[in-house]
């Protein structure tokens, strides 16, 4: 009685699999399924969405940034009694690319006309604090988050999946976190930097660990 059923279901799933047309059952082999080639659909361009210039340079980007969510106010001077006028915006990008692009900033202000280098590691040692540096960057995820594009794929509905992953850095001058790794960096030192996103690719979250510590017990700081 048990086979009979067996072999009355096979039959049924066979029946159901032959009126698919994507669907073929050879006589002595097992089951088909076809792709059906899908029609051409025609769309504009992604290239009508940016400029026609190729490259845009790190400071027009900076800019832009800054004009759609004014991050430069949070650098504010650490000693507000004596605060004076905001030093001009150029000034504070400097800063940002010299430590982002581990340019330097004396060198970033003697191969640039329009800096001065005295005012520029003015502005670094008394505006950026780690505690402005945070502010800025949540106060540009703020506004990351209010667009529509970034939560595309994460529905308000479906919980915010987040990752982290930490990379390897070379450091070349003293730090409590540079450690020696031969793995990594074989006679120097280097620190782990981990880093935190979500599924909308939003980094909310990183710190410096030393190079010989797991990533794995650092994971639940995010």
């Amino acid at each position: 009685m048990g086979d009979t059923r067996r072999v009355a279901r096979l039959y049924k799933v066979i029946d159901s699999l032959a009126a698919q047309p994507t669907a073929s059952i050879p006589l002595a082999a097992a089951a088909h399924v076809k792709t059906p080639k899908q029609e051409t659909v025609e769309s504009l361009s992604l290239g009508t969405f940016f400029p026609e210039r190729k490259y845009i340079s790190m400071l027009e980007m900076l800019a832009t940034v800054n004009q759609a969510t004014d991050f430069l106010s949070e650098f504010e001077h650490w000693q507000s009694k004596y605060q004076r006028d905001q030093p001009p915006s150029k000034v504070f990008f400097a800063g940002i690319m010299g430590y982002g692009c581990d340019i330097g900033h004396r060198k970033l202000a003697q191969i640039s006309s329009q800096i001065n280098e005295n005012e520029l590691e003015n502005v670094v040692n008394w505006s950026f604090s780690l505690q402005n540096i945070q502010n800025a960057n949540d106060k540009i995820l703020s506004f990351i988050s209010q667009l529509d594009l970034p939560s595309l794929h994460n529905p308000a509905d479906k919980p915010l999946h987040t990752s982290s992953d930490g990379q390897k850095v070379e450091v070349n001058t003293d730090s409590l976190n540079a450690n020696q790794s031969f793995k990594y960096f074989g006679k120097g030192k280097g620190a782990s930097v981990v880093t935190f996103i979500d599924s909308r690719d939003l980094m909310w979250y990183s710190t410096v660990i030393s190079a010989s510590e797991r990533e794995a017990a650092y994971v639940i700081d995010g």
